[in-house]
């Protein structure tokens, strides 16, 4: 009887203390990135850059920032700060770019619909470009790190997860806050961050 009343009480206890972690590391994430900018004429951290030859993902670009400096690319995106416990496909050892955690690839919609990103010197154009921190619109609605499926980026509203907290995602905004949204929600802040979300048809 005590080890029925204890083992739930056991495993909430548990599931909150990696909810907590994780929320943690979010908030990280997004601390490595303002860094990152005062360091690169304050531009957000691009999704992938291969101008130097040597084709490097966000979390590569945002290693110096959270101490892992020096590390091999491979043991960077195993590090657990850029993989979400919850995540229910997580296999480092066979797909270490799928960690359940994605940067925003569209930062600017519905301004505009180019990518934060940058594929080589020869294709930087309006289509995949850097983005500039004070350019970000609605930081307090807009998404830039959180839960999502497949990918390290979140490139359309398929990628979205939340499935993962009671029914939803968890996601920090530019403002540095950590929010738990629907699916519907989260659709909505990443497609039209420009508005309120009220739960009621546009």
């Amino acid at each position: 009887m005590l080890a029925a009343i204890l083992i739930p009480a056991v495993g909430k206890v548990r599931k909150n203390a990696m909810t907590t972690k994780k929320a943690s590391a979010y908030r990280q994430l997004h601390i490595a990135n303002t860094m990152y900018a005062s360091d690169h004429k304050g531009n957000c951290v691009v999704v992938e850059d291969s101008r130097s030859g040597i084709k490097k993902l966000w979390r590569e670009l945002l290693a110096p920032y959270l101490s892992d400096e020096g590390m091999r690319a491979q043991d960077i995106n195993q590090a657990e700060i850029y993989s979400c416990p919850f995540y229910k496909d997580l296999n480092l050892a066979a797909k270490n770019w799928e960690t359940g955690v994605g940067l925003n690839l569209r930062l600017r919609v519905p301004e505009q619909n180019t990518l934060n990103s940058f594929w080589s010197d020869s294709k930087k154009n309006d289509y995949s470009a850097e983005t500039l921190l004070s350019a970000v619109t609605f930081p307090e609605r807009r998404l830039l790190f959180g839960d999502v499926v497949e990918q390290f980026t979140i490139g359309n509203v398929s990628r979205l997860d939340t499935t993962r907290h009671d029914g939803t995602g968890m996601f920090i905004r530019f403002d540095g806050s950590i929010v738990y949204l629907t699916q519907a929600e989260a659709e909505f802040a990443y497609e039209t961050p420009d508005k309120r979300y009220t739960g009621q048809p546009e």
